[in-house]
């Protein structure tokens, strides 16, 4: 379904994702709406993984930031940022391990 190399995906530590977080820059949590209800990574967007595609316009507008995303366990997110790079979006970091590891380092 989509390419297995992703140019454009960067697949980052919770470490390494933090590091990203300053200049311009978007986070989007794409688990669902009841996950993101019971907690997320302050400054986060919710655009569940299964409406990245009809949001996908909204997702172009923050062309030219970096587009930090992240789910439970990074399987998701990984889905999510393969889709975005395949229609054409660059600058893309996936959060390895998702919140799940996310938590572990900073908890």
């Amino acid at each position: 379904m989509f390419k297995l190399f992703n140019k454009n995906v960067k697949n980052l530590r919770p470490d390494e994702f933090k590091n990203e977080m300053t200049g311009e820059f978007v986070l989007i949590d794409v688990r669902t709406k009841d996950e993101f209800k019971m907690g997320h990574i302050d400054k986060a967007v919710n655009i569940p993984i299964d409406r990245i595609s009809t949001k996908i316009g909204d997702i172009r507008k923050y062309s030219g930031k970096k587009l930090l995303i992240y789910c439970l366990s990074g399987a998701r997110s990984s889905s999510a940022a393969a889709f975005l790079d395949n229609a054409g979006l660059e600058g893309i970091y996936n959060l390895s391990g998702g919140i799940s590891a996310w938590n572990r380092t900073f908890a």
